[in-house]
């Protein structure tokens, strides 16, 4: 018989997508308002690149985490679904991090306002 798997293991698999969402949310938003209320271009983008560095940094970590932590439960012989649900997490978070570096690598050289 299995055993169950925690209801707080879930999070794994949303956490990376939820990081990333806000940054998109941050990012765009401080864009939207530095165009609007004509922020000087050099403290607008010094901003967006902030933000930008702080996603990919959580995500670096959280990938990193989730990844260490699947391998040590691979050594310690956890029940299978809660396994299987690391590796899940493990993947979102990885497609988090591709996702955020694709998305939000034009705050680096693209024009601001248009």
């Amino acid at each position: 018989m299995r055993s169950p798997v925690p209801a707080r293991r879930l999070w794994l698999i949303v956490l990376g997508f939820s990081i990333w969402s806000a940054g998109f949310v941050g990012l765009y938003g401080l864009n939207g308002a530095g165009c609007a209320y004509g922020w000087p271009p050099a403290f607008q983008r010094g901003l967006l690149i902030a933000i930008f560095v702080c996603t990919v940094a959580g995500l670096g970590g959280l990938t990193f985490w989730t990844f260490r932590r699947r391998r040590v439960r691979e050594r310690e012989d956890a029940p299978r679904p809660a396994s299987s649900i690391e590796l899940l997490g493990y993947g979102a978070s990885a497609a988090a991090l591709g996702a955020t570096v694709l998305n939000f690598a034009p705050v680096l050289f693209a024009s601001m306002c248009v």
